[in-house]
């Protein structure tokens, strides 16, 4: 359209054109024209109108293109926007579909569960009814024990009673065991002893020793052996009573350093360190070379 325009006016521009005359007067092309005819000044005019229509005409042809591109680039954002619609649509379209589908599988899962609830509820009827008959049956067991717990207080012995009643038992069996040993040889019957000790079989072997004390039958060594019977069962007191009387009747014994040992270690157990460091010092001193002896040493400096 433009260029149209422009045809038009150069063509109404060519029919009144004339000669330019001499010495440059009347050249329409100069930058400054001069001595332009009427003609000419008319040409010269309609020439600079088609410079600015066309300086005009191109810069609306710019902004024609700028919004061009720009609609193109709405109609490109709001086609991008209609298939994100559509696109959002269609997922809708799915999600609900799938909604459904849950809904009908919820459904089946309430159902299921109804019925579920059902035979619970019927499951709990009967066990009600089981468990009334077992709450009559305990009631009648405990009936039971309370007329064999009023049987029992009927027929109550007292804990004195008891442990009295247990010691003339013991007595009388101690009495029938000290018979049969009586008619053993001492020599066996200390061998036996010694051998009921290292099987750790105690009762027995303090049966025996205390009857070869009876006979005066190696009496140290045997309270030797009553004494370690104690201190191995934690009997402590009882120990040094035993290991005490040992000694007395035979110092020079060559268990004499293990008495000493564990004596001190009794004393320990018991609390008294004063002792403790006492007997540790004896055998340190009277047996320095044995095993016992290096033992004693390092126990004396762990005791604070």
């Amino acid at each position: 359209m433009r260029l149209l325009f422009v045809t038009v006016i150069l063509a109404l521009t060519l029919l009144s054109y004339d000669e330019p005359s001499a010495f440059g007067a009347g050249d329409l092309n100069a930058d400054s024209p001069y001595g332009l005819t009427n003609s000419e000044k008319h040409i010269y005019d309609n020439k600079l109108l088609i410079k600015d229509i066309d300086k005009k005409l191109k810069k609306q042809d710019d902004l024609l293109r700028k919004d061009f591109f720009k609609f193109r680039s709405s109609i490109e954002s709001l086609g991008t926007q209609i298939d994100g619609i559509k696109s959002v649509l269609e997922g809708e379209s799915n999600s609900r579909v799938k909604h459904n589908k849950a809904n009908a599988k919820y459904k089946a899962t309430v159902d299921a569960l109804v019925l579920e609830v059902k035979k619970i509820q019927v499951s709990i009827v009967k066990s009600n009814k089981i468990n009334q008959n077992n709450i009559d049956n305990i009631k009648h067991i405990l009936q039971e024990i309370s007329q064999l717990i009023d049987s029992i207080n009927n027929s109550y012995v007292s804990m004195d009673e008891f442990k009295a009643f247990k010691e003339e038992v013991s007595q009388k069996f101690k009495k029938q065991d000290d018979n049969k040993l009586s008619n053993i040889p001492n020599p066996k019957l200390h061998t036996q002893a010694v051998n009921r000790y290292k099987k750790k079989d105690y009762d027995q072997a303090l049966s025996r020793f205390r009857l070869l004390i009876k006979h005066n039958y190696k009496p140290a060594q045997s309270h030797y052996y009553i004494g370690e019977i104690y201190f191995y069962t934690k009997q402590y007191k009882r120990a040094l009573k035993n290991y005490k009387k040992s000694i007395k009747l035979y110092s020079k014994t060559s268990y004499a350093s293990t008495i000493l040992l564990h004596s001190a270690e009794s004393y320990l157990a018991l609390k008294d360190t004063k002792k403790a460091k006492k007997t540790l010092n004896v055998l340190i001193k009277m047996y320095p070379n044995e095993k016992n002896a290096k033992i004693a040493r390092k126990k004396l400096k762990n005791i604070k």
